[in-house]
């Protein structure tokens, strides 16, 4: 019986990856363009790569390049008072095959949301606010003039020249923040993360990977279970802590109330310390070197 069962399921995936082949050989590749009115709120809902640039102009320009062969993707566009939801997915997958891109061009100062579950998101311009998520793929966002909120399952996510707070985050793959204008929240489960110059407090943290936080104006949080932390620049109080691997933190060269230890290693101060200092630095490895030093050169 189990033979059977198993000769059965062999000749469904053969039949299923032939159909495959035959679909990328004989599907149609279309591409449409669109132009509706602008709104405070752009989304856009898709299945593939997206990529949206803000530019100075009064409409919202789409254009959607399917690849597609027994399947109709969803190609709707919903206006309304304040809102503009683009769509542009392939539905039910099991039969046939379907690609989808989109591009969308929108007047600067827009609110952005993107939701693409198989795709890598590209967003650069002055959109008000960015929110920006995919399952698989990377995730790009530069010069939003508000806060950002960038999120893939399976990528890389980075987020450069925002004008508010910043929350990025992965599960698989590096989180790279720079140039921010409020806070930061910079996540990964596995992969490394690196923060550069925010103007606000910042929380990087990884499970496996390197963490660099390099310039910060307030209380800093730098945290992995396997890998190395750096910090530098941070005007507020700091927190570096890793399990195994090696941690430096360098001062701004005013003196600091230091906690830090390590299980095994070699401990180093070379910069200002006094137990009655306002700023606190807590630096801390159960495997690893652990140093406080002057400011960055």
């Amino acid at each position: 019986m189990l033979t059977i069962v198993g000769a059965v399921l062999a000749a469904v995936c053969v039949a299923q990856l032939a159909q495959q082949g035959l679909s990328e050989l004989t599907a149609t590749t279309l591409t449409t363009t669109e132009s509706v009115p602008a709104a405070a709120v752009v989304e856009v809902v898709a299945d593939g790569d997206v990529t949206v640039l803000a530019t100075t102009g009064d409409t919202v320009e789409v254009e959607r390049r399917t690849r597609a062969l027994w399947r109709t993707p969803d190609t709707s566009t919903e206006q309304g008072d304040d809102r503009v939801v683009v769509h542009h997915t392939c539905g039910w997958r099991f039969i046939g095959t379907c690609r989808t891109s989109t591009s969308v061009h929108l007047p600067e100062g827009t609110d952005l949301v993107v939701r693409t579950s198989d795709g890598d998101v590209e967003a650069e311009g002055a959109v008000a606010t960015a929110t920006v998520r995919t399952s698989s793929g990377r995730v790009t966002v530069v010069g939003a003039t508000g806060d950002v909120e960038a999120r893939s399952s399976d990528g890389s996510v980075s987020v450069s020249g925002a004008g508010g707070e910043v929350r990025a985050r992965t599960s698989s793959g590096r989180v790279e923040v720079v140039d921010a204008g409020g806070a930061v929240a910079a996540r990964s489960s596995d992969g490394d993360v690196l923060v550069r110059d925010a103007a606000g407090t910042v929380e990087a943290r990884t499970s496996a990977g390197r963490v660099e936080v390099d310039g910060a104006g307030g209380t800093t949080s730098a945290r992995t279970s396997d890998g190395e932390v750096l910090v530098a620049g941070v005007e507020g109080d700091v927190t570096a802590v890793t399990s195994s691997g090696r941690v430096t933190v360098h001062g701004t060269g005013r003196p600091v109330a230091l906690s830090i230890s390590t299980s095994s290693g070699r401990q180093t101060v070379d910069a200002p310390t006094d137990p009655g200092a306002s700023r606190t630095v807590t630096i801390r490895t159960s495997d690893g070197d652990v140093a406080y030093l002057g400011p960055r050169g």
